[in-house]
């Protein structure tokens, strides 16, 4: 008696598992050349079927992963901020900050030296963002030259300092564009928190957005807190 045993492999994982046992020697080779032949095709397809599968499943689990962040600065994009700003207001978190964030004058810059150098400003805004961001906080771009930081456990005159050093450091950074040339830019910044009046998500951003348009009115280049009920 024989025992003859093959495995087929696809991108690393075993999909087929056969077994041949040959009682009779007689037929051995004959036998054993007839499953080698049947098993190598039907194991060919299968691999195949199952190579596709698991390549799709991986594009998924990619492009699951690229709809949660911004393309361009690979922060969260704003369908992430508003599933996040929502389901934090639902919760039990008490103190909740929100900074809506602007570029001041931004459309000069792209009229200026194009829009490959604002591109460019926006990415290095970004990574300024997120080397602010903290444990219990998290930047997104909502879109345009619009960003935002949601900051938990975090009171509104915390935030109001949190904001005032962001928007310094933007202010003293030399931002590089494609050229080689080295751009100023500044920002204006609307707070918004968690207090008595401001119990809902929806209501919090137009405070917080009440608040960046009060920053624009008064010269831009500034941090405003909204006011409060």
């Amino acid at each position: 008696m024989g025992v003859f045993i093959l495995n087929i492999i696809a991108s690393g994982f075993v999909v087929i598992n056969l077994h041949l046992i040959l009682a009779n020697e007689a037929f051995y080779w004959i036998n054993m050349i007839t499953f080698v032949v049947i098993s190598l095709v039907i194991g060919f397809v299968s691999a195949g079927l199952m190579d596709n599968m698991i390549k799709s499943k991986q594009l998924f689990q990619k492009y699951e992963q690229d709809s949660t962040l911004d393309y361009l600065t690979q922060l969260s994009n704003v369908r992430q901020f508003d599933e996040k700003i929502n389901h934090v207001m639902d919760g039990t978190i008490r103190e909740v900050t929100l900074m809506l964030i602007d570029i001041d004058f931004f459309k000069n810059i792209n009229d200026t030296y194009e829009h490959d150098a604002g591109d460019a400003i926006l990415k290095q805004l970004a990574k300024i963002l997120k080397g602010n961001t903290t444990d219990g906080s998290e930047a997104f771009r909502n879109g345009g030259e619009e960003f935002s930081l949601i900051l938990l456990y975090c009171s509104v005159d915390e935030g109001n300092y949190f904001a005032e050093h962001i928007r310094r450091e933007t202010e003293e950074y030399d931002f590089v564009i494609p050229t080689g040339q080295t751009v100023k830019i500044t920002i204006s910044i609307g707070v918004s928190g968690c207090h008595d009046g401001i119990t809902t998500s929806e209501r919090l951003f137009k405070t917080a957005d009440e608040a960046l348009y009060k920053a624009k009115l008064a010269g831009r280049n500034r941090v405003c807190i909204a006011d409060k009920d």
